[in-house]
């Protein structure tokens, strides 16, 4: 090989090294973020017919986290809080009914790979949100009663770098929570509330 093909090979190879280097950048270290996005809740009495109607409805989240890479590999953990306007209305017991997330959290660990400057990852971890449950008495009258639920989230995502500093990311979350009862005109036990969402989020690295 001549001095020309080696300096050519040379540069090609400096160039693929920084691209790589640049992709790689683009996941590491701290960032902040805000996020919208819809959800879907559904809460009811396992192995009864007791259902609360759906409650859906947008979300608004903001997030921090921290992520590293190994090559290819970018892992890190997240946290996000989050205000959402989900609620339904029903009928329960031959009666109007109602049911609310007002706000949600989770803790999560976040694992993917970069492929073409984009990450796919999954994400895992601890989640809460507060559920308000209302119902109707046989005269008319409203009983509602709010809880601090806690659970499980588990998900999956792309993400991609659109400015400097800047990325954007789509996500699917999945939230699993505990059963909890509730005293509205009897008492609503073992009421276990599931959730989907859907949301966009814009990330900076600082």
């Amino acid at each position: 090989m001549n001095t020309a093909s080696l300096v050519v090979a040379a540069g090609l190879a400096l160039t693929v090294t920084a691209e790589a280097v640049q992709a790689q950048s683009a996941f590491d270290g701290a960032y902040f973020g805000f996020g919208i996005g819809k959800g879907n809740a559904e809460t009811g009495q396992e192995g009864t017919s007791l259902e609360m109607p759906d409650a859906k409805g947008a979300i608004g989240s903001a997030l921090v986290g921290y992520t590293a890479s190994t090559g290819a590999l970018v892992y890190g953990v997240e946290a996000d809080i989050a205000k959402t306007n989900m609620d339904g209305t029903g009928t329960c017991n031959l009666r109007p009914c109602s049911a609310e997330v007002k706000s949600l959290a989770s803790v999560r660990a976040r694992a993917g790979v970069v492929a073409a400057d984009t990450l796919i990852y999954a994400t895992a971890g601890a989640a809460t949100a507060k559920v308000d449950l209302t119902a109707q008495d046989s005269l008319g009258g409203d009983h509602s009663d709010d809880k601090r639920v806690k659970g499980w989230v588990a998900g999956v995502g792309v993400e991609r770098p659109v400015a400097d500093g800047w990325n954007l990311r789509g996500e699917v979350m999945r939230y699993g929570f505990r059963k909890r009862d509730y005293d509205l005109d009897v008492p609503y036990t073992n009421m276990k509330t599931d959730m989907t969402a859907a949301r966009v989020a814009l990330t900076h690295r600082f």
